[in-house]
């Protein structure tokens, strides 16, 4: 009799410890840093609905910094099941993505909301589908068009010649070229030290950057150009989505895609005006666009990365009339 009651003791016990089992962990790497404006300002709030709205079936936690991967190997880290989910930016890894990297194409697109809802458009539609079939695209967003952000003022477009400038996209990087500079790839992780140490002189970014990586510390002049958005994702492991319960899976679904891209959008767009506004608003700062009598240069430069871009890409000139017929229908 003692044993039965001893039995049923033990069964009582571990009743409750197997419903109170931790839900499964979904790791969310997160390469940018903590004060970054996604995650205090979107991200944060959009773990902590996905987690209520998953209801102990699983929680998503997220890692800031280079925990689980860095910009360059973020992507791998997600096909590989090191990170559950992560954000990243397709520069780095843009051989690997040339057809969505149309978005990133200057004079095109006028600011994130509309490049980040044309970027979802033309995956849905299936144009760009294949280069992210590895991963479950659950956004894809952008950061606006980059500018040249220079530590000392030039007097014309001539004075781009032999500058190094960091640059976050091989097709920013042509144009770049072809005004004379010399692009270079750094993370922005590592922008700041590179331009302090003068092993560059400006970076071509949107002013985004600027809070997050402290470029204001390190850079004085800036000239305003179209010269192409930086297009960035949000990915989870497929086998990481598939081992979820179904409610879950739902959950997720109905937090992303097309809305959280434009929520994304949204939220990029309102950073880089207060960015903006901030640097302008500070003592030895000065902001500029292009000047007219040098447009026509500016325009040449793109437009010959542009006619490189259309060459080299397999379905380049229908991928480029399809931006810009959903660009058309989101402007409208």
């Amino acid at each position: 009799m003692r044993r039965f009651i001893f039995a049923l003791a033990v069964a009582g016990l571990a009743a409750p410890a197997a419903q109170a089992a931790d839900p499964a962990q979904l790791k969310f790497g997160f390469p940018a840093p903590p004060q970054s404006f996604l995650k205090t300002k979107v991200f944060d709030a959009w773990v902590a609905d996905a987690n209520a709205a998953m209801a102990g079936a699983a929680e998503i936690k997220m890692f800031v910094g280079p925990v689980l991967g860095d910009f360059r190997n973020i992507y791998d880290r997600t096909i590989a099941g090191v990170a559950d989910l992560s954000f990243g930016i397709f520069g780095p890894i843009g051989n690997q993505f040339p057809k969505t990297l149309v978005v990133s194409l200057p004079f095109e697109t006028r600011d994130a909301i509309e490049t980040s809802v044309v970027s979802w458009r033309l995956l849905a539609s299936g144009l760009t589908a294949a280069e992210q079939s590895k991963v479950k695209t659950l956004a894809l967003f952008s950061f606006p068009s980059a500018s040249v952000h220079l530590d000392k003022a030039i007097a014309n477009v001539q004075g781009m010649k032999g500058l190094k400038l960091s640059v976050s996209t091989k097709l920013i990087g042509q144009v770049i070229e072809n005004l004379g500079a010399s692009p270079v790839a750094i993370p922005p992780t590592d922008t700041y030290q590179s331009l302090s140490r003068g092993v560059i002189q400006g970076i071509v970014t949107s002013w985004n950057a600027f809070q997050t990586f402290k470029l204001a510390e390190v850079t004085r002049h800036h000239i305003e150009a179209p010269l192409g958005a930086s297009p960035a994702f949000l990915f989870m492991n497929k086998d990481s989505f598939a081992r979820l319960p179904e409610a879950a899976r739902k959950a997720i679904e109905a937090r992303t895609g097309e809305s959280l891209s434009r929520r994304l959008g949204v939220a990029v767009d309102q950073d880089e005006a207060a960015n903006r506004n901030r640097v302008k608003a500070l003592a030895g700062q000065t902001i500029a666009g292009i000047p007219a009598a040098e447009m026509g240069v500016w325009r040449q430069a793109a437009q010959k990365a542009v006619d490189g871009w259309v060459a080299d890409t397999e379905d380049g000139a229908k991928l480029l009339a399809a931006l810009r017929a959903e660009v058309a229908k989101h402007r409208r």
